[in-house]
């Protein structure tokens, strides 16, 4: 499994990824930022990437594209809090 994080997702959740082993790596690093959420979509299921995400539109779009997604529903304060447990 190779995760991909989107753009509104803290830096800092990669990091927890990869002290556990977790393939991970960010839009950004893949030169994908700024990129409509069609074209990610597809880039995504192109590169075999589960994409996590707080977009919530990713929570159709997944069904549209066959990609795989986990939406996260918490606001960013949230990470903080949960990455210092």
């Amino acid at each position: 499994m190779k995760f991909l994080l989107d753009e509104n997702i803290p830096i800092n959740l990669k990091h927890i990824f990869l002290d556990h082993g977790i393939s991970c790596s960010t839009v950004k690093e893949k030169g994908w930022l700024g990129t409509k959420n069609g074209v990610l979509s597809k880039k995504a299921k192109q590169n075999n990437l589960i994409l996590v995400t707080r977009d919530k539109d990713f929570t159709f779009l997944w069904k549209k594209y066959e990609l795989h997604v986990i939406y996260l529903a918490i606001e960013p304060i949230m990470f903080i809090i949960l990455i210092k447990i």
